[in-house]
């Protein structure tokens, strides 16, 4: 077994319940990690999709971020959101953590 450690949630609470200040940090958070460097799986660097821009942030932002099995009525995700920092260490680490992928 391995040591998994990924960061801290980003939790609506810490910013007292205001949804912008939050999905504003949320989506800082995406670009670091997605437009600002690159992301590998399995040693191949992947791409996002940025059109169409939802609310001018990029397609694939919109998808990690809401829920919903018809994509024109997604919507948004709190549990999503609070684990936005954790897509990038998972997706580089996924083999060595011994996760299931398909």
């Amino acid at each position: 077994m391995c040591d998994i450690d990924l960061p801290d949630l980003i939790e609506l609470s810490d910013f007292g319940g205001d949804w912008n200040s939050y999905f504003d940090a949320v989506y800082e958070v995406f670009r670091n990690d997605f437009i600002y460097s690159s992301v590998e799986f399995r040693g191949v660097k992947l791409g996002l999709k940025r059109h169409p821009l939802i609310d001018d942030k990029e397609y694939t932002f919109y998808h990690f971020t809401t829920s919903g099995s018809i994509e024109t009525d997604r919507i948004a995700d709190i549990s999503r959101c609070e684990r936005i920092p954790w897509a990038k260490p998972t997706i580089e680490n996924c083999d060595s953590w011994a996760l299931k992928v398909w």
